[in-house]
């Protein structure tokens, strides 16, 4: 089961390849996402992370939350609910129990 870090407060300016950089001083990063507004395309200053081990996602967290990045203060947390969320997700909406006539 695959823990993802959130990452709030981002400027819009920072992209995947960014966010990666700041998080691989502290480990192997597997993945990262900067989510984006559905409409615009923008940054909602919001990214997620996934880090090769536990242990480098517990230190990134520790060094990089409440830090300034580019002049903005980072809110870094374990996004326990991401999994909580996606179970709920497929329970309301996988198959849709739909026929075809």
């Amino acid at each position: 089961m695959t823990r993802l870090i959130q990452v709030g407060n981002l400027l819009d300016t920072v992209d995947e390849s960014i966010l990666r950089q700041l998080f691989e001083e502290h480990g192997a990063v597997r993945s990262a996402k900067i989510n984006r507004h559905f409409e615009t395309g923008r940054s909602t200053g919001v990214g997620f992370l996934e880090m090769g081990t536990e242990e480098a996602g517990d230190a990134a967290i520790a060094a990089l939350n409440h830090r300034q990045h580019g002049g903005q203060v980072l809110s870094v947390c374990w996004s326990d609910s991401s999994h909580e969320r996606r179970a709920v997700h497929q329970q309301m909406f996988g198959p849709m129990n739909m026929t075809n006539d």
